[in-house]
Order: structure tokens, then C-alpha cells, then sequence
């Protein structure tokens, strides 16, 4: 093995490591190797315990979920010393299972073989000494741990994807897009393209993605596609051929635009050469690059109209999915209201016979009220209503004698007939016939009204047969 070069200082070191670091008596016990278990199983423990809360926390701060003992090594020298303790440490959490290699990750995730061969690719950026023998040794040995054996830590990728998934917008889901994109959208930009498959593989594993794998073009490397769950979707999401057709409209979208940005960055600089040129006063180069500058505007408007035609599709194709969202929604809305009626046994005969029901009901109660109503005894009402017209007869009767035309009773006929026969001697005093001329003159019967006022010693009247 070679002898490691002097790594970082204690001063740097202090800065990311725990206070304990720079205890120069207890990190030279730490970075001995393991002694055996059974002669001080406390000091075991405490020692292993630190170097896996080390190892989680290197994870955390590199943005790393997979890792080789030789990157560890280099990253805890301390004064040019490297942890002798670590491949007890690696082999103790490969055996509990807090770590596992590559090919056991992508067995447990459920990862077709056909999608493993990037594995592979691995051992090309490795020295010319970890020969392809060496790799297939490692893969059938997986208890076996040297300085290039890669590692996945199971709880760095479960924090890692858990946070990728619940800080993802709802405008990043759903959607078809590269991992590396979306790592982007998340804010971690610097994650290697081996942590990026890891991390596509465990969220379809956790069901928050689907995954699928393709191949760029005119290359023999392949990149991640990943779709994750949106808010609606209750069931782990699937990649659809429209979700290819989408993702693959996107690419010629973004494509055009940067060739039209090109082409139009061109043409300024063809237009300013020409000026340059005519300044010069070389015209036919000035007419020659003025050529160019049509030809450039005729590609920007060939390449215009294409780009117009890929975002007419691209929306009308976003405009049928959101209309196949809304016909769902009817359906699943239509389906429950069914589910209501049939439940609570409402059908249209079933309210008909109901609503006949309560109309009879009412019509009985109408009935019963206007029974109610009506008076026990009729008769006694009656009497007091002509025993009421009898008492109002009598208070409205006059009670002077009757104007012109009226009626008189027996006595006042009497009185009357008694008054036509009364006659007067000569000593009555004549009467003024200015003053009663309608005595004189009128021939119509007497009144008590007619009457003068008798004088005090007028005589008696005497009475003749």
C-alpha cells in the first residue's frame, strides 16, 4: 500500500471536525487499529460508535452517499496519518447492513441487469492495478474491503432522498426530466452522476419516482429519466409514451432556442462586420457579409417556424392531459354521487312516492286543523248574534218625532187628530201673516213644530163635539 501524503492541518481540520480532533492522546487510540472486542467490549463500542457518527457526518458535509475507503483516508489524515481503524469499521457496518456495495443496492431497488452495466464503467477511472479480475472479485465477495471498494451508506440516501422528494414543487412533478435536472431544481448541483443514479433508484424503490433509463444520442452512455409522483397520483407513477413524446419536445424546444439565440449572436456580428467593412471602404466584402446576414435570417426564420409548431404541440398537448384530468375528475365525481344515492336509497320513484306521501300528509293535517276549528255549539252563537241586532235596532231608533214623510206611531196620530179639531174663540190675538205665513198660506196639516208660542193669559180652550 502506498504511504499517504500529508493531508490537511490540524487548523482545518478543527474546523469541520469535533473538538475531540485535536486531542492528540485520544485520536492516537482512535486511529490504532481494533484490539479485540472481548478484552474491553466498552472501549470497542465507544470507538466504533464515533467512526460511524464520523463516517455520516463526511457523508452529510461532502454531499455524498457513496463512498471508498481510500476518499475516507484522505479526507481523516491527520497529520499525515490515516485511521488504521477504518476497514473494521467498513466491514462492521457492511455486516449490520448500514452500508452495502453497489450491486446489493441496485438488488435490493429492484434495478433490471440490463440497466447495471454503468457499473462497469466504474473501474475505467480506477488505476491500471484494479484490473476487471479484480472488480468480479469484489462483486463475488462482497465481504472483502480494499481501498477502491465503493460503498452506499442506506441512511445518507434515505435523508438525501426524502428531502429531494418533499422540497420538489409541484411544477417539478409529474413531469418527465434528466436526475441531474432535477437534483438542480433541488439545489444540489455538484452530485456525482454515480450518487445521481443511486438516488433516481431509491426514490422508484420508496414508490416516490418512476425511472427509466435512456441512451444519448451518438454516444454509448445512457442518462437517468425520472417522473415523480405528483399530489394527485395515488398509486406509484408509470412513464407513458406521451410522457417520452413530452420529454422529448422539451429537448427540441430548448434545443431550437439556443440555436436561435446562436443564430441571431451571428447575424449582430455578420452586421457589424459589414459596417466595419464598409468603414474600410471594402464594399464587396461588406456586400458578402450582408449575403451572409440574409442567409442567417432565413435559417432564424425557418428554425422560428419550427419552434412555433413544437410549442403548439407541447401545449395542446399539456391542454389534453389537463383535460383528461378534468374528465376524470367528472368520473370519479359522478361515481361517488351514484355511490351517495345507492347508499342512501335515493332513486327517482323513491322521491316521487315520498313527495306524494308528504302531500297526502299535509292534506290530512288541513283537514284536521279545520276540524279543530269549528265550534261546538253553533246555536248559542246564533241567538247572541239577533240578540246583538236587537240592542243595535234600538240605540239607532230616533227619539223625536219623525221628520217629513216619516211614520207615526198610535199616539202621536192621536195627538195629531186631537190638534185638527181644536177651535178658537175671537179672543185669540191675530197673528202677523209676515211671520207666519206658512200657517196662513200652506195647505198641509198641523204640527207641533208649526205651533207659536202660547201666551201665559191666553184662555183655556174649549172643546166642541
Amino acid at each position: 500500500m502506498a504511504t499517504p501524503t500529508k493531508g490537511a492541518s490540524l487548523s482545518t481540520h478543527s474546523q469541520e471536525f469535533p473538538e475531540l480532533w485535536e486531542d492528540e492522546t485520544r485520536m492516537t487510540s482512535l486511529f490504532a487499529p481494533f484490539r479485540d472486542r472481548d478484552l474491553n467490549p466498552q472501549g470497542w463500542d465507544s470507538k466504533f460508535s464515533f467512526w460511524t457518527a464520523m463516517v455520516l457526518k463526511w457523508s452529510e458535509r461532502k454531499n455524498r452517499i457513496s463512498f471508498s475507503l481510500d476518499e475516507l483516508n484522505k479526507d481523516f489524515m491527520r497529520n499525515g496519518r490515516i485511521p488504521e481503524c477504518l476497514p473494521t469499521v467498513l466491514e462492521e457496518m457492511q455486516r449490520s447492513r448500514s452500508i452495502v456495495q453497489p450491486e446489493e443496492f441496485l438488488k435490493m431497488c429492484n434495478v433490471p441487469d440490463s440497466w447495471r452495466g454503468w457499473m462497469f464503467d466504474i473501474a475505467v477511472k480506477k488505476p491500471a492495478s484494479w484490473t476487471f479480475t479484480k472488480l468480479k472479485g469484489m462483486v463475488v465477495s462482497p465481504s472483502a474491503v480494499t481501498n477502491q471498494t465503493q460503498f452506499v451508506h442506506l441512511a445518507a440516501i434515505k435523508t438525501r432522498s426524502e428531502a429531494i422528494f418533499s422540497s420538489a414543487g409541484e411544477d417539478l412533478r409529474g413531469e418527465l426530466m434528466t436526475i441531474h435536472n432535477l437534483l438542480s431544481a433541488c439545489g444540489m448541483e455538484n452530485v456525482p452522476s454515480t450518487d445521481a443514479r443511486f438516488i433516481a433508484y431509491y426514490l422508484q424503490y420508496q414508490g416516490y419516482a418512476a425511472v427509466t433509463d435512456q441512451d444519448i444520442d451518438k454516444t454509448n452512455k445512457s442518462q437517468i429519466l425520472i417522473k415523480l409522483r405528483s399530489s394527485n397520483m395515488k398509486s406509484k407513477p408509470t412513464i407513458t409514451d406521451v410522457d417520452r413524446g413530452i420529454y422529448t419536445l422539451s429537448c427540441n424546444e430548448k434545443a431550437l432556442l439556443h440555436y436561435l439565440e446562436r443564430l441571431e449572436n451571428e447575424k449582430q456580428d455578420t452586421l457589424k462586420q459589414a459596417k466595419a467593412y464598409l468603414a474600410k471602404g471594402m464594399r464587396s466584402t461588406a456586400k458578402s457579409c450582408l449575403r451572409k446576414k440574409k442567409e442567417l435570417e432565413r435559417v432564424i426564420e425557418k428554425r422560428s417556424n419550427a419552434l412555433d409548431n413544437v410549442q403548439v404541440l407541447l401545449a395542446r398537448i399539456r391542454d389534453a392531459s389537463s383535460d383528461s384530468q378534468v374528465l376524470e375528475s367528472y368520473q370519479v365525481g359522478v361515481a361517488a354521487l351514484k355511490k351517495t344515492f345507492k347508499a342512501a336509497g335515493l332513486t327517482e320513484d323513491d322521491v316521487a312516492n315520498t313527495m306524494d306521501d308528504v302531500k297526502e300528509v299535509l292534506d290530512t293535517h288541513n283537514e284536521i286543523q279545520a276540524l279543530l276549528a269549528e265550534p261546538v255549539d253553533s246555536n248559542t252563537d246564533e241567538g247572541l248574534e239577533e240578540e246583538l241586532s236587537d240592542l243595535l235596532a234600538e240605540e239607532s231608533a230616533p227619539t223625536s218625532g219623525p221628520g217629513p214623510g216619516g211614520n207615526l206611531d198610535d199616539s202621536d196620530k192621536d195627538l195629531q187628530d186631537r190638534l185638527q179639531q181644536l177651535r178658537f174663540n175671537d179672543s185669540l190675538p191675530q197673528l202677523d201673516e209676515e211671520k207666519t205665513p206658512s200657517l196662513l198660506h200652506t195647505p198641509r196639516a198641523v204640527t207641533l213644530d208649526d205651533l207659536p208660542s202660547t201666551p201665559r193669559n191666553m184662555p183655556t180652550p174649549e172643546y166642541f163635539p
